[in-house]
């Protein structure tokens, strides 16, 4: 067994005795059963990130808190802070939905194309929003730009 999967498990039981928390209210609040939680807690097992991301945040910690990568509970480390690659974060998804259907992989190209083309649409359209406003064509006030009318 893995250090950090040893870690995880000391540190889940900690967390889950400290609130208060039994094995089958920790287990039906993510739809597993108790053994699973058992399992967390005595194998090291770890759970999928969107469960790990969950537990740490019910935890009030961050999840390399929780996988041993950190002694501070309450760590919010630069790593941790960093942003996340949206695309990236599609590929790493095993199942996904969308409006409550399942989402193919057919369909998660398609939507991956439409983000990369929306974002460069916004790049496009900010660049040329801040053309204008260094043309003094328009003034940016706060979130709006008005027209300036005696152009």
């Amino acid at each position: 067994m893995k250090k950090g999967n040893m870690i995880f498990a000391k540190r889940v039981k900690s967390f889950r005795e400290e609130t208060c928390v039994s094995q089958e209210d920790l287990a039906s609040n993510y739809g597993y059963t108790k053994q699973t939680v058992s399992s967390w807690e005595n194998n090291g097992q770890i759970p999928r990130d969107p469960v790990l991301k969950s537990l740490a945040t019910l935890f009030n910690t961050s999840t390399d808190y929780l996988l041993g990568f950190t002694d501070d509970p309450r760590s919010t480390n630069a790593k941790t802070q960093q942003p996340k690659d949206l695309l990236k974060l599609l590929d790493q998804e095993q199942q996904l939905m969308l409006n409550g259907e399942i989402l193919f992989p057919e369909d998660l190209e398609v939507i991956k194309n439409a983000i990369t083309q929306g974002y460069y649409l916004a790049k496009q359209l900010n660049k040329r929003s801040t053309d204008l406003v260094s043309e003094n064509k328009y003034s940016a006030v706060g979130e709006k730009s008005y027209y300036h009318t005696d152009i």
